[in-house]
């Protein structure tokens, strides 16, 4: 039995690069970050799924999905900008997609999963500090928050891709 399908909201949410080559102060900064993010998530629905360097990936919508998963995935990652303790830049990036998921609820590792995935992280790459949706997500979420066009970059990113700019 290969399970069920569903539609899930994916969160990347990555932490400033610089600071990947500090000494070892940033350690506990690193560590007091991490653990905010996870308390955070957890508190809006996310499973934290993966965990790779300054990079923490989420799946919202794997338990019981609600219809508002995109918009709590939103609402984590602006919390998690707005709390963060040092100056490095929180970036986020947000999409939607039906995955795969095995008869113990956990997602299938397949292409459907690596796209998902593969977008989301090119969202959370396209601006510094912010919070980037892409079109189907800026789609669920434009009753609750406000977006716009992600300013040119000359990064990669995924077309449609929205910025969000408040709640």
């Amino acid at each position: 039995d290969l399970g069920q399908r569903r539609e899930v909201t994916a969160l990347v949410l990555c932490f400033g690069h610089e600071r990947e080559h500090r000494g070892g102060e940033d350690a506990s900064d690193s560590a007091t970050i991490f653990t905010r993010a996870y308390t955070v998530l957890a508190r809006y629905g996310g499973t934290v799924i993966d965990t790779d360097g300054p990079q923490i990936t989420a799946l919202f919508g794997l338990a019981d999905a609600d219809g508002r998963d995109t918009e709590a995935a939103v609402r984590a990652a602006l919390v998690i900008q707005r709390t963060r303790t040092s100056g490095a830049p929180v970036c986020a990036g947000v999409h939607v997609a039906r995955i795969v998921l095995d008869v113990l609820g956990a997602p299938v590792k397949d292409e459907r999963l690596a796209s998902l995935l593969t977008t989301t992280q090119s969202l959370a790459r396209a601006v510094d500090h912010a919070v980037c949706v892409s079109q189907l997500a800026a789609r669920t979420i434009r009753h609750a928050f406000t977006t716009e066009e992600v300013p040119v970059s000359g990064r990669s990113m995924p077309e449609g891709g929205r910025m969000v700019t408040s709640a």
